[in-house]
């Protein structure tokens, strides 16, 4: 009984770890060519496994397509402070804890250190950079548990940071103009190649953050504490 029970979890587990293989080959596959330039073929081929293993794991491509989505929506609060933790940060605030320099650099220090440090950012990001050039079927998933809940968390962000006399609208125009920028440093080739660095080290990855945390405290209007 207990070879049974031991034999059933190591398929379990080896079914685990195709699924993750999937997810991250086709997160790959999908960035760079788009869903329309992925054919079964090339996922079975690039993940080296049979195509009907993507049937079985996701009922076929889109469905792949949409874990791949969901993965990065369960994963958003890895890259993008949560709720809580920004209320807790804007308590701070409030009691002078901290200044507004020092919220928006610890909002903004969050998401840059973490989309640089995790290169599998750099796929997410172009995926969402497609969704929005071209919407998919699934792109109501993204509007409604990755952009909407992100954006509503920066807005407030910045409401706290500049004050009360800065409409909605101008907060949003902000917001948009800040994450453009902010997400160029999620693809590396581009930003190492004209800065004359190899490579993201820890000391590079401490510089882009301080610069930009600086030019964004300036843009947004708080002075540096």
């Amino acid at each position: 009984m207990s070879e049974v029970k031991t034999n059933g979890l190591a398929n379990k587990s080896r079914g685990e770890e195709t699924r993750q293989k999937l997810l991250l080959v086709g997160a790959r596959l999908f960035a760079v060519n788009g869903f329309k330039g992925v054919s079964m073929r090339n996922l079975a081929k690039e993940a080296d496994i049979n195509i009907a293993t993507v049937g079985y794991h996701f009922g076929g491509k889109l469905g792949l397509y949409e874990a791949i989505l969901q993965d990065v929506i369960d994963h958003r609060h890895d890259f993008f402070p949560s709720r809580e933790d920004l209320a807790a940060q804007i308590t701070m605030l409030e009691s002078s804890e901290i200044s507004k320099s020092g919220l928006v650099r610890w909002y903004f220090g969050f998401i840059i250190n973490a989309i640089i440090a995790d290169p599998q950012i750099e796929w997410a990001s172009l995926i969402i950079s497609r969704e929005l050039a071209a919407p998919s079927e699934l792109y109501p998933l993204l509007e409604r548990d990755l952009f909407t809940p992100s954006f509503e968390g920066l807005t407030v962000l910045l409401g706290a940071a500049v004050g009360g006399n800065v409409s909605l609208e101008e907060r949003s125009i902000m917001g948009i103009a800040l994450m453009g920028m902010v997400f160029k440093y999620a693809h590396p080739r581009m930003v190492l190649s004209r800065i004359g660095w190899e490579e993201y080290t820890p000391e590079n990855i401490a510089k882009v953050t301080d610069v930009l945390c600086r030019r964004i405290i300036g843009f947004v209007g708080c002075e540096e504490a």
